[in-house]
């Protein structure tokens, strides 16, 4: 009955006033361009629902993070997305334990997550009273999937990061790690964006502070294809993908980790 009578009342107010509500109606529900509506470098929460990943589930991650980041004790800090959470699942947590056991670590991944997501994070209390004496950080491929950001945006996102974080941990060494290449094919478009967002955010490297490595070559093999055996969706190492990664990345880390300062 109450649809009804609102009916009738809005056809009293004549057709003008019926057709500006359908237009600004019609306007509600316009969809708003990804590109326009999220920004590479500004820091926000996540604010879309995935099937294997939802927001509140999110926001619980956040805040293990949070509580691990209040504690302090971490030499090395891991940050990024799901390849940097990847060290964590099923089999994978055994070759980063054979890695970097010896250390005290801090892994702060979160899948899905693209750069304002992190630097959210760590502006809303990741950075807590963490000092790592090494920050790995590697994060950027979700914001061409999800956001449509272009390589140079991506790198800005990056680039946000890296200062937040000096700003985070003055004495932090940060290890910058490029995005690694995704898609089977060497043919993929996707393989040109990564390259010059790598190309881009290679320039932070100043050997002091920052220190750049670009671990791509390691998926591809002879053809330039990424090979299922390391890479079983074509974006996330494999367990055969991690291990071949520690092999080239736990090195690095134990350099940094020396009591003398490393200059290279």
């Amino acid at each position: 009955m109450y649809f009804t009578d609102r009916a009738n009342q809005l056809m009293a107010l004549g057709p003008l006033y019926i057709l500006i509500i359908a237009l600004f109606s019609g306007c509600a529900h316009q969809p708003v361009s990804s590109t326009a509506a999220v920004s590479s470098t500004a820091a926000a929460p996540r604010t879309v629902e995935f099937e294997w990943m939802s927001i509140s589930t999110w926001h619980q991650k956040h805040d293990v993070n949070v509580t691990q980041a209040e504690k302090g004790d971490a030499d090395i800090l891991f940050i990024g997305d799901s390849i940097t959470e990847g060290w964590t699942w099923g089999e994978n947590q055994q070759i980063f334990d054979a890695t970097f056991g010896q250390y005290k670590t801090a892994n702060f991944g979160i899948g899905g997550d693209q750069t304002q997501h992190v630097l959210w994070r760590l502006r809303n209390g990741e950075s807590g009273n963490l000092n790592p004496k090494l920050t790995v950080l590697l994060i950027g491929t979700n914001n061409f999937g999800h956001s449509h950001h272009t390589p140079s945006q991506v790198a800005e996102g990056v680039t946000g990061i890296v200062n937040e974080l000096k700003t985070a941990f003055p004495s932090t060494k940060i290890l910058l790690i490029g995005v690694y290449p995704f898609d089977h094919l060497a043919t993929s478009e996707s393989r040109v964006k990564v390259a010059k967002t790598n190309q881009l955010i290679a320039q932070l490297n100043d050997n002091q502070t920052i220190f750049y490595y670009d671990f791509g070559s390691l998926f591809i093999n002879e053809r330039g294809n990424i090979p299922q055996s390391l890479m079983s969706d074509y974006l996330h190492p494999s367990n055969d993908g991690y291990a071949l990664l520690a092999t080239k990345l736990g090195p690095i880390v134990d350099s940094f980790m020396q009591p003398t300062t490393r200059n290279p």
